[in-house]
Order: C-alpha cells, then sequence, then structure tokens
C-alpha cells in the first residue's frame, strides 16, 4: 500500500470541509437554496460554524508544516509557504482569513452597527463567489494529476 503524503491529506480534508462549508452558507443564505437541508437551518447554522473552526484549524496546521519544511525537518516536498508553485496557497490563506474575519463579525453581530454587518455580509458572499469559481478551476486544472488507479484489469 502507498504511504498518504500529510500535504494531499490536508488538500483534501480542505477540500471536503469547504464543500460542507459551502452547502451549509448556501442553506443560511435563504428559503431559494434551503431544501439543500430540508431547511433545518438551525443545524445549517451550527454545521457552519463547527466546520469554520475546522476550516481555521487546518490552515494552522498547513502553516505549521509549511514553517516546519523551511526548519528542515519535515521529510517532504520542500516548502513554499503560501505562495506555492501555482500562488494558490496565498489565496487560501487571504482568503480564509477575511472568511473567518467576517464570519465573526456575522456571528457576533451584537455590538456592531448595521452598516458594518452589512459589509461583513458582502464581503462574506463576494469571497463565495470569488472562491467558487476558483475552486472549479482549480478542479478542472488538477483532475488529471490524481494519483488515482481505477479498475484494474
Amino acid at each position: 500500500m502507498k504511504e498518504i503524503k500529510l500535504d494531499f491529506l490536508l488538500h483534501w480534508l480542505y477540500a471536503v470541509v469547504f464543500g460542507l462549508l459551502l452547502i451549509s452558507g448556501l442553506v443560511l443564505m435563504g428559503a431559494k437554496t434551503g431544501w439543500l437541508m430540508d431547511y433545518q437551518l438551525a443545524w445549517a447554522d451550527y454545521l457552519h460554524r463547527t466546520l469554520a473552526a475546522v476550516f481555521i484549524l487546518l490552515t494552522l496546521v498547513a502553516v505549521f508544516i509549511e514553517v516546519t519544511k523551511l526548519s528542515g525537518h519535515y521529510q517532504g516536498s520542500t516548502a513554499w509557504l503560501v505562495v506555492k508553485k501555482s500562488g494558490m496557497g496565498i489565496f487560501v490563506l487571504v482568503s480564509t482569513l477575511l472568511f473567518a474575519f467576517s464570519g465573526i463579525l456575522i456571528w457576533v453581530c451584537e455590538g456592531f452597527s448595521h452598516v458594518t454587518l452589512a459589509f461583513a455580509v458582502v464581503i462574506h458572499d463576494l469571497l463565495t463567489l470569488i472562491s467558487v469559481p476558483v475552486i472549479i478551476w482549480h478542479i478542472y486544472d488538477k483532475a488529471h494529476g490524481l494519483p488515482l488507479e481505477l479498475g484494474e484489469g
């Protein structure tokens, strides 16, 4: 059996968590997409907040791994920091920080003005509108490189 690289595992954890965040976030947007989770808004809200914490934790793990690579204590690929070869790493880091910041403002909306809350919602929604096409492109672009062997013989 082949050894699974930590980078590969982390990448797919990101993908699954982001997909679930996308679905729960769409449910929270309103009635037009509520059917995705049978209009269970309370469950979608809980799931979204929990997965957001997991997503931020995965980001911290990825940053820790990159710093470990720089120090030479990691037996794996070379360190690219947040930039990576394609520049996707910086996009993921910045968008994660913006998603987290705007999400926290939306979550803890008490004490903030309506303008601040509306701005946070707009930022969160715009990030979603930017992230989804980027991820679709990433899947399309990288699909040929999946290390899967389907149907031998």
